[in-house]
């Protein structure tokens, strides 16, 4: 009597293309050493697939070109350093990340964000991805600890987060971009006391 093998299933994974996830990751890390090593302008789909091992026509299913693939691994690096902490006093939570912002400026990233920022004015993609994957999640981040700050009676509750957001951080980036005078951590801290002086409720501890 003859009986049916049954042979047990393969754990491993067959070879073939990487899955998404490590593909977009390999093109980030490639578009970013790129963008750093070399120049933005030298960061096109063509060196990123090359340098990554991910085809252009992966890259331009997931961004609508190279610079767009800059700007996002540009900021998921930078992200970590900006993350507000929920925890401490608004005015020491915004000094702390404004002065982190600062820091991360000098050198190589603010060179690089002053290309993103002029390539954004002319390319509506670029402007699209700036905002989804920049401005939105960091005025998002900044409205929850301001109005945490509120619930627990640091600030006024008629306070816009909006034009909060907009007076702190428009006057950083506005610095940088025209450099009338040099930018420093002690500025950032100076503004942000000048800006809260007029909202902080005094008798909070």
């Amino acid at each position: 009597m003859q009986h049916n093998q049954v042979f047990p299933q393969s754990s491993k994974v067959p070879a073939g293309r990487p899955r998404s996830e490590e593909a977009s990751a390999a093109a980030l890390k490639a578009a970013l050493t790129i963008a750093y090593e070399d120049d933005l302008s030298k960061a096109t789909i063509e060196r990123i697939a090359q340098k990554s091992g991910v085809s252009k026509a992966a890259l331009y299913r997931r961004w609508p070109n190279a610079w767009a693939i800059v700007m996002e691994a540009f900021f998921k690096d930078l992200a970590p350093s900006l993350e507000y902490d929920r925890e401490i006093r608004i005015t020491n939570a915004f000094k702390m990340v404004t002065g982190n912002l600062i820091s991360e400026m000098h050198g190589p990233k603010g060179v690089l964000l002053s290309k993103l920022l002029a390539a954004a004015q002319m390319d509506a993609s670029l402007q699209r991805a700036f905002l989804e994957k920049w401005i939105n999640p960091r005025r998002v981040a900044a409205k929850g600890i301001i109005e945490r700050a509120k619930q627990r009676g640091e600030i006024r509750r008629d306070v816009d987060p909006d034009i909060l957001i907009d007076t702190i951080y428009g006057a950083i980036y506005y610095r940088m971009s025209i450099a009338h005078s040099p930018v420093e951590e002690r500025y950032s801290s100076d503004l942000v006391d000048m800006i809260f002086s007029g909202i902080l409720i005094t008798s909070s501890p």
